[in-house]
Formats: structure tokens, sequence, C-alpha cells
């Protein structure tokens, strides 16, 4: 563009000369001369690099920005981060998962047999129950547990006190009458022992 608007010029000065207005000061020359100024520096890049698109501003002097200019640098921050916000979310999660809630220990009391007059509980209790009984409660600190069933006439009946699941004190009475008893109390290390009179 710039050539053909230096052609155009160079024949409208020739046309100057023979009409007489000769030299470079002529009204026509300096328009000429701005016609030219103003293509170049539409068609001629900036110096630094190639012109941008139409409408995108560049940077001051040609120059490219920090981030354009260390790319490298920039991508390695980004991943950097995303992996320390991913760790946290992970052990986060970690975390969560692998606190359990402490299961609940329970005493199971327990009579089979023949018709008999059963009471039950802990220390300062005297809960009723009949034959066939399996109750469990949740598991306190009393002194004690126990279990007492007497038969109603002959026969035989069978008590037993259970602590999360496993038997802890267990009796049976036979004789007309009978008396079956069970009894456990803290054995002073967290856990539970029998300590029933009769057996």
């Amino acid at each position: 563009m710039a050539e053909k608007l230096r052609a155009v010029t160079g024949q409208d000065m020739m046309s100057d000369m023979q009409n007489g207005e000769r030299g470079p000061e002529t009204p026509r020359h300096r328009i000429g001369e701005k016609i030219l100024a103003a293509a170049d520096a539409l068609i001629t890049p900036r110096q630094g690099g190639p012109a941008g698109p139409p409408g995108v501003p560049e940077p001051p002097g040609g120059r490219k920005t920090w981030v354009r200019r260390h790319p490298f640098i920039t991508g390695l921050g980004i991943a950097g981060f995303l992996a320390v916000i991913f760790a946290i979310a992970l052990s986060a999660g970690h975390g969560t998962g692998s606190q359990q809630p402490p299961s609940a220990q329970t005493v199971t009391f327990v009579v089979n047999g023949d018709p008999a007059r059963v009471s039950y509980g802990p220390a300062g209790s005297q809960l009723q129950g009949s034959v066939p009984m399996n109750v469990t409660q949740p598991l306190g600190n009393p002194i004690y547990y126990a279990i007492s069933a007497q038969l109603q006439g002959d026969g035989s009946v069978t008590c037993e006190i259970d602590v999360n699941g496993q038997a802890v004190s267990g009796s049976t009475a036979t004789a007309s009458y009978g008396l079956a008893t069970c009894e456990i109390s803290p054995d002073g290390s967290g856990g539970w022992e029998n300590t029933n009179a009769s057996g």
C-alpha cells in the first residue's frame, strides 16, 4: 500500500513540475508525505514483535507482560497451588473417615427353663421378668449386675449374664423351688468378673 501511494504521489509531483510547481515545498508534496507517513504507521509492525490483532491493545513499547514472558514459571505456580489444595482436601477426607465412634458396650440378662420368679438389673434395682427372658441394656458402671430366678415348683431354671456378648456369670437350679443366681462386678482393670456366691 505504501509503495502504491509513493507511486501515485510521484506521478502527481511530475505533473506539478510540468505545471511549474517544482520543489519539495509545494502543498501537494507535503500532503503526499503525510499520506505516506500514515500508511507506514498502519502497516509497519511495532518494534519488538508482530502487530497484534485489530482491537486488542498491546503493552506499551511492544513489551510482553510478565506472565507472557514467563509462562513456565506461571504454570508451575498454578500447578503447585492446585496440588496444595488437593492434598488438604485429601487429608481432611482421610481424617473424617478414620474417626470411628466407639462401639456401645452392653450387658445382657438371660433366663431359660421352667416357670420362675425373676428379678434382675444393676445394684439398687429390682426389675421383674419371666421365663424365658433375654434383655440387653447399655453397660454402665454399677457396683454389680445380678439375676435371681426362683422356681415355682419342681423343674430347672438357668440364668446367665453376658457382657458384650460374652458370658461372664451363669448358674442353674434344679431343686423344688430352687434358686439360680448370677452376679458380675468390675474387676478393677476395665473388665467384669463373676462374683456369684453360688458359682
